[in-house]
């Protein structure tokens, strides 16, 4: 079967990769592209840091500086929470959340 990926290219060569392995031709054809905006973190300490997506915690990661004082972190879906476990930090999972909205409304007071 021939498919088009249309993942943001920093994120589409996995599942091309994948597809390609199941004897599928796929093509990348984003649609989207990230770019870290420059921004600086503000300075903590917080009481929690919610990430959204594993791009998100890597840009924020890498701005990061040691001892930077997350607070509790909550982070959605598996693929966030592991990386954010892989990348030393303590993740609250006393809330299971697929999306941010659902991250946002399950939050503990």
């Amino acid at each position: 079967m021939r498919v088009i990926v249309t993942q943001a290219r920093d994120d589409a060569q996995g599942l091309i990769d994948l597809l390609e392995r199941r004897g599928h031709q796929a093509l990348a054809l984003p649609q989207i592209r990230f770019e870290a905006t420059g921004a600086s973190l503000p300075p903590g300490p917080f009481d929690a840091t919610l990430f959204t997506s594993p791009r998100a915690l890597r840009y924020a990661l890498a701005m990061g500086k040691p001892g930077y004082e997350w607070g509790r972190v909550f982070a959605i879906a598996p693929t966030t929470r592991d990386r954010a476990r892989e990348a030393g930090l303590a993740v609250d999972t006393s809330v299971d959340a697929g999306t941010g909205a659902e991250l946002a409304a399950a939050l503990p007071m």
